[in-house]
C-alpha cells in the first residue's frame, strides 16, 4: 500500500509500524557492506549515532552505527536528506518538542533494515515508554525507532511547509501530543502534517 497527502492537515497518534518494506516497496535491501548500504540505488554512508544529525542544508545519504538521542528536535536540513535507521534509535530527550521537524524545502526518507529488538513498558495512559529490560510486562518492537517526543502537534515527526516525509521502514512509538489549551488536547501524536507530503510505502 502506498499512501501520499499533501497540502493539508493530517494528523497520526496511532503507532506508526512498517514491516515486509523490501517485498512491498520494491527498494532492495540487499546491499549491505561494512562501509555503506543502498536503498533504492542510493547508496548509503555511515553516520556514528550519538547526540546530533546533519543540520547544515544539502544533501545527505546516511544510516545509523548506533542510537541518536536529542536534547532537541532534529530539524531535516533544506535539500534531501535518506536516512536508513538500521535497527537504531532516534530518542527525544528533552522536555519538549517532536523528535523530528521536515520544515518547508526539507525532504525526509525515512528507511529501516534492522532487526533489533527493542522493548517498551505501557504506562496506564497507554503511553510506550522505551526501557532496556524485557520483562513479561514489556512491549517488543523490532526494527529502528522514533520515541520520546512531546509536541502539541507531531510528537514523533512534525512536517509543515511544502516539506516532504516518506517512510518506508521503522517505527514511530511512544510519542504524545500535549495539551494545547485546558481540555483540549493536541494533534497527532506519532505524525503531524501541515501544508506538506507524507509518504507511507507498506504496513
Amino acid at each position: 500500500m502506498t499512501w501520499a497527502k499533501s497540502g493539508l492537515a493530517v494528523e497520526i497518534d496511532a503507532t506508526v509500524n512498517m514491516v515486509d518494506m523490501e517485498e512491498s516497496s520494491g527498494y532492495s535491501l540487499s546491499a549491505h557492506w561494512d562501509d555503506y548500504q543502498e536503498h533504492g540505488g542510493v547508496k548509503l554512508e555511515p553516520w556514528p549515532g550519538g547526540t546530533a544529525l546533519p543540520t547544515e542544508a544539502g544533501d545527505y545519504n546516511i544510516y545509523l552505527k548506533g542510537n541518536v538521542t536529542l536534547d532537541a528536535t532534529w530539524t531535516v536540513p533544506e535539500g534531501t536528506t535518506n536516512l536508513c535507521l538500521n535497527g537504531h534509535v532516534i530518542k527525544m530527550n528533552g522536555p519538549i518538542g517532536s523528535v523530528i521537524k521536515v520544515p518547508a524545502n526539507a525532504t525526509l526518507n525515512l528507511f529501516d533494515c534492522g532487526e533489533t529488538e527493542h522493548y517498551f513498558i505501557v504506562g496506564d495512559n497507554g503511553l510506550w515508554t522505551l526501557t532496556d529490560a524485557m520483562t513479561e510486562a514489556t512491549k517488543t518492537v523490532t526494527g529502528g525507532v522514533i520515541t520520546g517526543g512531546k509536541a502539541d502537534y507531531g510528537g514523533g515527526v512534525n512536517v509543515s511547509g511544502n516539506g516532504a516525509f516518506t517512510i518506508t521502514g521503522g517505527n514511530i512509538v511512544g510519542n504524545t501530543a500535549n495539551i494545547v489549551v485546558k481540555g483540549q488536547g493536541g494533534s497527532g501524536g506519532g505524525l503531524y502534517v501541515s501544508m506538506g507530503t507524507f509518504t507511507m510505502t507498506g504496513g
